[in-house]
């Protein structure tokens, strides 16, 4: 099994090619990858699931900086965490599984896919221990012809910004995360990466920032949905927590109609 294992990355990093990623299986990969201008990394989901992991594994292996944008398995949380490589994950993976695309549903034919329930499991714990730095929404507006296909046929992806806090917010009402890890998630760990000033309220930081009612019930219909594009995987679903103001320089650019804000 090692030797196939060792096969694969093989064939995998010729594919990518230059001599600097062919040289990530190999001792001081790191420099290597430093002298072909590769210092820090962005892992998403192309060209695969399967190349992501190997990718984050040489990563930890060498104490190459890499970011992790698809952290949706158990496999991943056990190579993530700590070191050099930084990791996101998309609420769908945290509040979704295989189970809820039912009869092949379109609206859940996502990128990622859902997965197992014990990996939805695996990527919680890894969020809650600070192996997963962020949460992100894979906000992937389709059009509703492209949508409602034969699964096999069906554009992946899903809206996500509308539902991305209250979605969050299950793990936290469930006692699954702490209140406080979700948020920083959601905010500052964001901006850390990034290197930007935003994300937190500091003397001196940007006024933007949002007012939220923890407990406010709501149910996910598409119709109310304020994005032009209405496929979204929780239709139907019932939440607790609502953004009730927005502000963006210290201006109220947002208020939730009948809330007090």
């Amino acid at each position: 099994m090692h030797q196939l294992w060792a096969e694969m990355d093989r064939r995998l990093l010729m594919k990518l090619g230059t001599a600097g990623l062919a040289a990530m299986a190999l001792p001081g990969a790191a420099q290597a990858m430093a002298a072909q201008g590769f210092t820090h990394g962005v892992a998403s989901g192309e060209p695969g699931p399967r190349s992501v992991l190997l990718w984050t594994r040489y990563a930890a292996a060498t104490d190459t900086a890499l970011t992790a944008e698809v952290s949706d398995t158990a496999d991943f949380v056990r190579i993530v965490g700590g070191g050099s490589v930084t990791a996101g994950v998309s609420i769908n993976s945290l509040s979704l599984n295989e189970n809820d695309v039912g009869a092949y549903r379109s609206y859940f034919k996502l990128n990622p896919p859902l997965r197992s329930e014990a990996d939805r499991l695996a990527v919680v714990e890894g969020l809650r221990t600070g192996a997963i730095d962020t949460i992100h929404s894979d906000h992937d507006p389709q059009d509703t012809e492209v949508k409602r296909q034969p699964f096999a046929e069906a554009s992946d992806g899903a809206v996500g910004l509308e539902t991305l806090l209250a979605a969050a917010l299950r793990l936290h009402h469930s006692g699954d995360v702490p209140l406080v890890t979700l948020l920083r998630a959601m905010t500052s760990r964001p901006a850390d990466i990034l290197g930007i000033d935003a994300g937190r309220l500091a003397v001196g930081a940007p006024a933007d920032f949002i007012l939220v009612d923890l407990d406010y019930p709501w149910v996910v219909a598409e119709a109310a949905l304020r994005s032009r594009s209405r496929n979204t995987a929780f239709e139907g679903a019932r939440l607790a927590g609502k953004v009730v103001a927005t502000y963006v320089g210290g201006n109220r650019v947002f208020a939730l109609e009948g809330a007090a804000a």
